[in-house]
């Protein structure tokens, strides 16, 4: 099973990492580079690239939720408008200034293209390298969508347990997150493998959802592994070198 968490980073991801250090834990985090007015995740001002850095040498999986979490399906391919704007995509050359302005146009002219590459450019800043497993924001990936990820190298991740903790960020109503949980997963572990979504931006589903997933996944004799380890697929394969 894969715990897995959209989103961040955030104000609560820090205090997840530490529950799920604290549990033995590795998931995987689904980063959105600049969006929810959180500020850029290169920005070593805010705090962002230590979590990050923290996160990757934990253990835990980085993949890719785009850069400012619109839907791909709703936006177009888009194609040479950065050259034509007088911006240089293929060699990945920008300012925080210049992103801010061109998110702002995105879906005129780049669209799907500018939701993945700019998150592409901010993991090569912190990292030298960018992620290959992408979930689409809403779980909308049609199939134009799909086949221009495919272009792009990604692996697409889904999820078959949704907990739906975005609609319960209330103490008086993560229990119904928790029943989601419970009831989408099977009694005793088999050889059906589960990718369960949540977030880390939420409150309630950082201290009271998370462990309890935890702790319900072991009762029932799941492994708790990364998206990448659920899927078989070797380590060196869920990144790329910018």
């Amino acid at each position: 099973m894969a715990l897995t968490f959209d989103d961040g980073p955030g104000e609560y991801t820090s205090r997840l990492l530490d529950i799920l250090d604290g549990l033995g834990v590795h998931a995987t985090f689904f980063i959105t580079g600049g969006g929810n007015n959180k500020g850029h995740i290169d920005d070593e001002s805010t705090g962002y690239p230590e979590v990050l850095r923290r996160m990757h040498a934990a253990g835990h999986q980085l993949a890719s939720h785009t850069w400012s979490h619109q839907s791909l399906d709703a936006l177009s391919a888009g194609g040479g408008g950065m050259h034509a704007a007088g911006h240089q995509l293929a060699s990945h050359t920008w300012s925080h200034q210049s992103l801010d302005a061109l998110s702002a146009v995105a879906s005129g002219w780049a669209g799907r293209k500018a939701e993945v590459t700019f998150n592409e450019m901010a993991f090569r800043n912190v990292f030298g390298f960018f992620p290959t497993y992408f979930r689409a924001p809403y779980l909308e990936c049609g199939s134009a969508c799909r086949t221009f990820l495919g272009e792009y190298g990604y692996h697409i991740i889904s999820t078959n347990s949704d907990t739906k903790d975005y609609e319960n960020d209330d103490p008086a109503l993560i229990a119904n997150s928790r029943a989601r949980f419970s009831d989408s997963v099977a009694r005793q572990a088999g050889a059906q493998g589960y990718i369960v979504l949540a977030h880390d931006v939420h409150l309630q589903s950082v201290v009271n959802l998370a462990e309890y997933m935890v702790r319900e996944a072991r009762s029932r004799g799941y492994e708790l592994v990364t998206v990448g380890e659920c899927l078989d697929d070797a380590r060196e394969n869920w990144y790329r070198e910018a």
